[in-house]
């Protein structure tokens, strides 16, 4: 709330991505730790639109580190994913 007072050069849709983000970030977690594929669907919701927000915006040429911080976010549950299914595929294959 303070952000959107004061003068700022943080765009709103800066400031959506940031949010949306974060909110991903807490979807995932809450999915990983209930074991709930319905909440991760609505995780990749978020992240489908932050990633075409920040990427709009990167684009544009602003804000860009702070959309680049909102793609490195979103990127934490892919990247987990992947080392996950790596490890799984890699343990299957040990006799």
């Amino acid at each position: 709330m303070l952000l959107a007072t004061q003068k700022s050069n943080y765009s709103l849709t800066t400031l959506t991505s940031l949010s949306f983000a974060f909110s991903s970030l807490g979807l995932f977690i809450c999915s990983w730790s209930l074991m709930a594929p319905q909440v991760g669907l609505f995780q990749l919701l978020f992240s489908a639109t932050v990633l075409l927000l920040s990427t709009s915006e990167i684009i544009k040429k602003n804000n860009r580190l702070l959309n680049g911080v909102a793609l490195l976010i979103i990127l934490l549950p892919f990247v987990f994913y992947l080392l996950l299914g790596l490890f799984t595929l890699l343990s299957h294959n040990i006799y």
